[in-house]
């Protein structure tokens, strides 16, 4: 439940960033707390020519507290809020805990919020709780998630699922082999009970997850899970469907250095082309050190979308090709090009590019805990001829510096 989201300040309104006129962070830690506190305003915003946006000025704050306890767990606080004077504020209040023991973690967290402005005068809470651990040679999950159809952090926070109730358990065998190609391996049947916003029904999924670890640093994941499925991507529009999905990946060092790859495949509402029809998803990953301070890498991936006939009617493929320096322990540059694809159906005869994205990030710890980070963006689209116009062209400097008291 992320009732600060640091986005939210600044944030975009119809492609143009809202100024921060000014804000302050500040941290400190010891041995049992962790306090930090930060505070920005930003400036007003009108656009009256076609969307009729006023954006006053606003001021944002957040406020976290965390104290260690029984040596390896620790509790926590965290208020944040944003205002524009005093009838016009949304702020929410969360406590949090995690227990550790060992393997086994319970985590819980609660939160309250409060949204008043002109229209409307809201209070409502969400809890979250997940447990991860181990009953003697069986590994087991669960999770509840509660979040209240009048909770709202929309103005500082981000929790996308407002309304929902979430339900899971799942536990199996997990075996540690002392010898043989197989380090570990665990195989964990689960069952997930839903209640997506806006509808009263809920929805049922079974799953089984299967995990190899091999000594050779190899390993994969397969997950399949199927079920009886409600949703209503509107209010006042029901979907009742029979949901599927099966992921897949796998890992490892190939020449000596790391590669991904997967595929997601699921049958479900597709919130672009407002239909139930089959989606996928396949990625890969792979990063290469030609020489200590020089790695290249490339990922690409490729999303395919099918209509209610089960025909492919977009694929998506993406490359991004990137590199990083490392000229010594406290200096780091990292380049990279994010390029967007279409190609209609199958057809890559016809591929087209639809983005272009371009970032370079400098870091230098100059000295210790201390920062000074340099970011450049230049993102391009496709216009009505097919040619790539300029949207925006981005750069900024941030210093971080540690002060002893």
């Amino acid at each position: 439940l992320e009732i600060f989201y640091s986005r939210r300040v600044g944030k975009s309104i119809d492609g143009e960033a809202i100024p921060i006129l000014g804000g302050l962070k500040i941290t400190n830690k010891s041995r049992d707390w962790n306090l930090g506190m930060l505070g920005a305003y930003t400036d007003s915003y009108q656009d009256t020519t076609m969307y009729n946006i006023d954006e006053p000025n606003r001021w944002f704050g957040a406020l976290r507290a965390r104290r260690s306890i029984f040596e390896n767990s620790d509790i926590g606080i965290l208020f944040s809020g944003t205002a524009v004077d005093a009838e016009t504020r949304n702020c929410a209040l969360g406590i949090d805990a995690v227990y550790r023991n060992g393997p086994n973690q319970i985590i819980v967290q609660g939160a309250l919020s409060s949204m008043k402005d002109s229209l409307q005068d809201k209070y409502g809470f969400a809890l979250d709780a997940g447990y991860f651990g181990f009953m003697k040679n069986f590994i087991t999950m669960a999770m509840a998630r509660v979040i209240q159809d009048s909770f709202d952090v929309n103005h500082i926070g981000f929790v996308p699922w407002v309304g929902s109730k979430k339900f899971m358990f799942g536990t199996g065998p997990y075996i540690e082999c002392q010898r043989g190609p197989v380090r570990r391996f665990f195989v964990a049947p689960s069952v997930t009970v839903t209640q997506e916003p806006f509808t009263s029904e809920w929805s049922y999924l079974g799953a089984i997850e299967t995990n190899f670890a091999f000594r050779n640093e190899w390993g994969f994941d397969f997950s399949v899970s199927a079920g009886p499925y409600n949703e209503a991507p509107y209010p006042g529009v029901d979907t009742n469907y029979f949901r599927r999905e099966l992921d897949f990946s796998i890992w490892g060092n190939l020449f000596a250095n790391s590669f991904n790859a997967g595929c997601n495949y699921e049958y479900g509402w597709n919130y672009l082309r407002n239909c139930l029809a089959y989606q996928g998803t396949n990625r890969i990953t792979y990063n290469y050190s030609i020489i200590p301070q020089l790695s290249v890498g490339l990922a690409v991936y490729h999303w395919i979308e099918w209509n209610e006939q089960n025909e492919i009617i977009y694929t998506w493929p993406m490359f991004r090709p990137q590199a990083s320096v490392r000229f010594n322990s406290d200096i780091t540059l990292n380049i990279f090009d994010e390029i967007v694809t279409q190609t209609p159906g199958t057809d890559f005869g016809e591929l087209q590019l639809l983005q272009n994205r371009v970032g370079l990030f400098f870091s230098w710890n100059f000295r210790p805990k201390s920062w000074i980070y340099i970011a450049l963006n230049d993102y391009r689209e496709q216009d009505m001829y097919g040619d790539l116009q300029p949207i925006y062209q981005i750069a900024a400097v941030k210093a971080k510096y540690l002060i002893y008291f």
